[in-house]
């Protein structure tokens, strides 16, 4: 006999990924603010050339850190969401699968 396929994820599976992300995330927001607490302090006490190039390559780096910090977070939401999405698309096919299975059990018993 065939067995049903199942669309659901494992609850425990998507939740560690999720948390994992959400540290991650976290993580990268301390290190953002490390950087930037460093170059406010070079800005306010540092008045050079050397220090405008060095604050220069620290907002480019700060700009692309931000990119990767929101690619995570975009990853982190749509990993949710689809896990949602795939666990009420199996509650759907369970409720109509089910609706079927009476409906052809009472045609084939009548």
């Amino acid at each position: 006999m065939a067995t049903t396929p199942n669309l659901q994820t494992n609850d425990a599976s998507v939740s560690k990924v999720l948390s994992s992300l959400q540290t991650q995330i976290e993580s990268m927001g301390r290190a953002a603010q490390g950087v930037e607490d460093v170059n406010n302090e070079v800005r306010q006490h540092f008045q050079a050339a050397a220090s405008t190039a060095y604050q220069s390559k620290i907002e480019d780096w700060q700009q692309q850190y931000r990119n990767v910090t929101k690619a995570y977070q975009d990853l982190a939401d749509t990993l949710r969401g689809g896990h949602h999405e795939i666990d009420g698309a199996h509650d759907h096919a369970t409720t109509l699968a089910g609706g079927w299975s009476s409906d052809v059990y009472n045609g084939l018993s009548g």
